[in-house]
């Protein structure tokens, strides 16, 4: 059963130091609990609406190694991994949904999206064929 926290215990380790010259704030270093605690999906983007984005894809990180079977939480994982810039993590990501969830509109668009970014118009307009299929599906469903 996981626990929902409002996230991780922060603390200074040191005073401000100078860098070049430059006054820094001090570090600060995460305590973490002895066993590992998960928050809920929805707990995970309330982190990231507050634009905590490492910290929700870390815990987005630990909630899908507990429930690796949870195609939305690949899904939310793969958003993440976009939004902090790690394209190659956050295509794997989405591909697991696919992987899991043949269907996701959501998980074809954004690797559309990252495939239009990378110059693979024509994967990208594969991607985006499958989507109007499915969509039409539905339409006559």
């Amino acid at each position: 059963m996981s626990r929902i926290l409002p996230g991780p215990v922060m603390r200074a380790t040191a005073a401000a130091r100078t860098i070049h010259g430059v006054v820094c704030p001090p570090k600060k270093t995460v305590v973490l609990p002895d066993q590992p605690l998960t928050l809920s999906l929805e707990a995970i983007r309330e982190l990231a609406d507050q634009g905590k984005l490492e910290a929700a894809t870390s815990a987005c990180q630990m909630f899908v190694q507990q429930q690796p079977a949870s195609a939305e939480a690949h899904y939310l994982l793969g958003v993440l991994l976009r939004a902090v810039g790690d394209e190659s993590s956050a295509e794997t990501a989405l591909r697991r949904v696919l992987y899991l969830e043949p269907d996701h509109a959501g998980a074809l668009e954004h690797l559309a999206l990252a495939h239009d970014g990378q110059g693979n118009t024509a994967r990208a307009h594969r991607l985006r064929s499958r989507m109007r299929v499915l969509a039409g599906e539905r339409e006559q469903a």
